[in-house]
């Protein structure tokens, strides 16, 4: 069955913290495609032959109404701006459910990335960095911006649990 894009939720873990970065219109994750090994033998005579490769994170995108009384708008400029280096972790909480998620003590079992999620909503949750943080300004409209995360490495897509499970 589908699921209703109204009541999604975008968070993200930085410097120990979990925030949700308010009042997002959308979110793209990107993919994370595998690339290709080209392994053809020259005695080939009609069709090259391929292996599967490394994979490649993708650029996310979030895009919201710019607010800047939204601290939580502030913090995403911020970490586009910024030069540290870390990873953060970024988690988008479906709508099939409201819960939030929390800071994993370090060690935790069943923490995903840093994360203790509740298993009432579906979550997609991936590691990366804010790269950009670009402003629109357009006639007749709010200002808008369509912050860029770098992906590294997979993602992780945890199914809500099943009612009696």
């Amino acid at each position: 069955m589908s699921v209703l894009t109204q009541g999604t939720q975008f968070y993200v873990l930085a410097n120990g913290v979990v925030s949700e970065v308010e009042c997002i219109t959308s979110f793209t994750p990107g993919g994370n495609p595998a690339d290709q090994i080209e392994d053809t033998c020259l005695s080939e005579r009609n069709s090259r032959t391929y292996k599967k490769g490394l994979r490649t994170p993708a650029s996310a995108t979030v895009t919201l109404n710019a607010d800047p009384k939204n601290a939580s708008h502030l913090m995403l400029h911020n970490l586009a701006e910024s030069d540290d280096e870390s990873l953060l972790t970024f988690a988008v909480g479906w709508a099939d459910g409201e819960s939030e998620p929390t800071a994993a003590a370090p060690g935790a079992p069943n923490a995903v990335d840093g994360l203790l999620l509740p298993d009432d909503r579906t979550w997609f949750v991936f590691q990366g960095y804010v790269t950009d943080f670009p402003f629109d300004f357009q006639a007749n409209t709010v200002v808008s911006t369509t912050a860029t995360i770098q992906r590294s490495g997979p993602a992780v897509w945890v199914p809500k649990a099943q009612a009696g499970s």
